[in-house]
């Protein structure tokens, strides 16, 4: 269970997951298109958005997202809290990184975790004036640190396991339907995350009554799902993340605060 609010927590992330719920309309997306075709960069806001999470419409946990800007570099945080009968939960994330036309290009990446099971921490460096990738090392000897063994061939367009959030969130104010990710994850591996715009609907939150773009995760020869709405109309905030299996709900993250 742990791990299941671990994966889910990340990934979906969506914009965590509500992460996704930026949204925007497809409309809204074009009128921002032709805006960067001009030559305009999409803007990036500062923000700190809180969640509660559900299951089975209990409330089992609540979850905090915000970014913050520092002169030319910015930072992603997230933090969470769960508990679901024995189990307990609480993780941080954060990612610095830069944006370069629309592009996110992540710097450092960390991640803390505690609660049943064994503690984890992870850090990961994008050294870009190298081109290489420096992350954890094993578990034997976690004071240093090693560039990832057999890694592959040097990606400018890489992200980490919560900035792709970001990036998300810039290509659907681009007017983008469809999108695919190459990230490093904690240990140093690469992964793909792949997303496909499918609609807009209006959500009753604990935040209030949104419209928003629902981006569905794709799965190969999966009965996994991951769903998160992101909202036009709150900068495309992600507001919302649902994840469940053969239809059966996993968890639900739903935005209750927003400060921007």
């Amino acid at each position: 269970m742990t791990k299941l609010f671990s994966i889910c927590l990340q990934t979906v992330a969506i914009t965590l997951l509500a992460l996704v719920a930026t949204m925007g309309s497809v409309v809204a997306g074009s009128a921002v298109e032709n805006s960067v075709a001009k030559g305009n960069s999409i803007e990036i806001k500062p923000f700190i958005a809180k969640y509660k999470l559900y299951r089975s419409g209990k409330e089992h946990g609540t979850a905090e997202r915000e970014l913050f800007v520092l002169n030319s570099l910015y930072r992603l945080r997230y933090e969470s809290s769960i508990e679901w009968m024995i189990f307990s939960d609480e993780r941080f994330e954060s990612s610095e990184f830069k944006v370069e036309n629309n592009q996110v290009k992540p710097l450092n990446y960390k991640m803390q975790r505690k609660g049943t099971g064994p503690d984890r921490s992870y850090s990961v460096t994008f050294d870009r004036e190298n081109k290489k990738i420096i992350g954890p090392k094993k578990r034997r000897n976690k004071r240093r640190k090693k560039t990832v063994p057999g890694a592959q061939k040097w990606n400018e367009n890489w992200l980490d396991p919560i900035s792709y959030q970001q990036q998300l969130n810039i290509d659907l104010q681009l007017g983008k339907k469809d999108f695919k990710y190459a990230f490093i994850n904690r240990k140093g591996a690469e992964h793909e995350y792949v997303f496909k715009l499918t609609g807009e609907e209006l959500l009753m939150l604990p935040y209030g009554s949104v419209k928003a773009l629902k981006v569905e995760r794709v799965y190969e020869d999966s009965d996994r799902q991951t769903i998160a709405w992101f909202a036009p109309e709150l900068d495309y905030a992600l507001v919302r993340i649902w994840k469940g299996k053969s239809g059966v709900e996993q968890f639900d993250i739903q935005l209750s605060e927003l400060v921007r």
